[in-house]
Order: structure tokens, then C-alpha cells, then sequence
């Protein structure tokens, strides 16, 4: 279970930023504000190096966080926003796992409702139940396999690489599993640890990759000589995410 949820906020109007710093406070036991972003640059660069578990935007005309979040594929944080526009609203609804919905101008028991649904909502996410896909601590991960459960060590991960509907787990010992989830599920998890998906078919674990090539496309090579390639679209997060740019 999650000590507190972290937790980023995205505006660019004071007053508004001000108000949701505010009806936090009233839940400092459950929530930690660990970032702001006034800009889309900012939200991206906090995304990858914060890792949150809740996003609550309040999105304008001049900035909209929604078209950055379509980058982090299957990544599914919680997600509060909060605006005037009804343009807004349905993009969000239709694309994204949106928790709570506040419109403007916000009335404090709507916003506080949101607040306390989607803490409840996270924790329940978390509670340990051994049919699903769970991480029990920062070092151990439970994987589903068709006959049993595994427990593996996530530090003994090389990567991951997409089978349909399926996952294989390629570990440093050169065994493998194939787990009965689909990659989506992993990245979730794993993105608050050190994974980060480097193309729709593979998740590399940073601490297992000896260098990052450019000469020829780019790739990743694994400890095991293994080379993966990182896709055109993922090769700027990962430069973010290495804090390279």
C-alpha cells in the first residue's frame, strides 16, 4: 500500500493553483504534492522524473496537458481535471481515465468530493490481491502465469517484450516467463520503478542497459548484448527521462 499518493498539479493561473494547494492541505495525511507545472515542458520533465500516481490539471485555451499525456501510452494515472470548457471535458472523457471532472468556476465541495473519491479510488487499486497483476515491494513483483504465480525479483529483469495478449519476462539468470498479461498492465507498475518502455513491443530495465547507440536508428544494448531498438517517438522521453535534455 501506498504511503501517500503523489501527486502533481498543472496550471498556469495563480489563483487557481492557489485554491487546489489549499483543499490539499486538508489531506496531507493521504496526499504528497511532489511537483507544479505551469507548461506543457514542465509537465513532461515531472512526469518522468516524479512518477505520480494523480494528475490534477486545470487546463485552458493557452496550454491543453491532455495532448502530453497521449505520448505516455497505456500509462494510467488518476486524473482530475478542472476547466470551464466542455471541449475539454469531452476529449478527456473519451481519451483518458479522468477520476472527477470540476467545472469552473469550482465550488469547494465539488472539488473536495473529487479529492476524496479519487483517494479512495487509488487505494483500492493498490490493495493486494493475488489474481491480479501486483508489485508486493520495490524488489518483488508477483507475475500471473497460466498454471501459478511467480514471484521474481524485479532487479533479476532484463526486459520485457510483448506476445499479443501475453508478456515475456526475459530475466539475468537466461530464463524466461511467459506471464498472462499484456504489456500495458507491466508498464503501469513498472514505470514507477526503473523501467521505461522503449517501443510498443519491449520494456528495458535501466539498470541492466551497458549504453544507448545512435549510429545506426537507435538502441538500447542490454547486459546480455541484447540490442532493442527505441522507437523515433520514445527516444526524446527517454533523453527526458535520463535528464539528457
Amino acid at each position: 500500500m501506498l504511503d501517500k499518493i503523489k501527486t502533481l498539479v498543472f496550471g498556469s493561473k495563480l489563483e487557481s493553483l492557489l485554491f487546489v494547494r489549499k483543499h490539499l492541505n486538508n489531506f496531507k495525511e493521504d496526499v504528497e504534492v511532489v511537483g507544479k507545472a505551469k507548461s506543457n515542458e514542465e509537465l513532461i520533465n515531472l512526469l518522468l522524473s516524479k512518477k505520480p500516481y494523480l494528475l490534477i490539471l486545470d487546463i485552458n485555451s493557452n496550454e491543453n496537458p491532455l495532448e502530453v499525456l497521449k505520448d505516455f501510452d497505456s500509462l494510467t494515472y488518476e486524473i482530475i481535471i478542472i476547466s470551464s470548457s466542455e471541449k475539454f471535458a469531452i476529449e478527456a472523457i473519451n481519451n483518458f481515465n479522468i477520476s472527477a471532472y470540476v467545472l469552473k468556476p469550482i465550488k469547494e465541495i465539488s472539488f473536495i468530493k473529487a479529492i476524496k473519491s479519487t483517494i479512495e479510488k487509488i487505494k483500492n487499486k493498490e490493495r493486494f490481491d493475488l489474481n491480479n497483476l501486483q508489485v508486493i515491494s520495490n524488489e518483488i513483483i508477483a507475475i500471473p502465469t497460466i498454471n501459478h504465480i511467480e514471484l521474481i525479483s524485479t532487479n533479476n529483469i532484463l526486459y520485457l517484450e510483448a506476445d499479443r495478449k501475453y508478456t515475456v519476462f526475459y530475466l539475468e539468470d537466461n530464463t524466461k516467463i511467459v506471464a498472462s498479461k499484456n504489456i500495458g498492465e507491466y508498464e503501469k507498475i513498472l514505470f514507477k520503478q526503473n523501467f521505461f518502455r522503449v517501443h510498443n513491443k519491449h520494456i528495458v530495465n535501466l539498470t541492466k542497459v551497458s549504453k544507448i547507440d545512435k549510429t545506426s536508428g537507435s538502441y538500447c544494448v542490454i547486459k546480455n548484448k541484447k540490442s532493442i531498438s527505441i522507437s523515433r517517438r520514445r527516444q526524446d522521453l527517454l533523453k527526458r527521462y535520463l535528464s539528457l535534455k
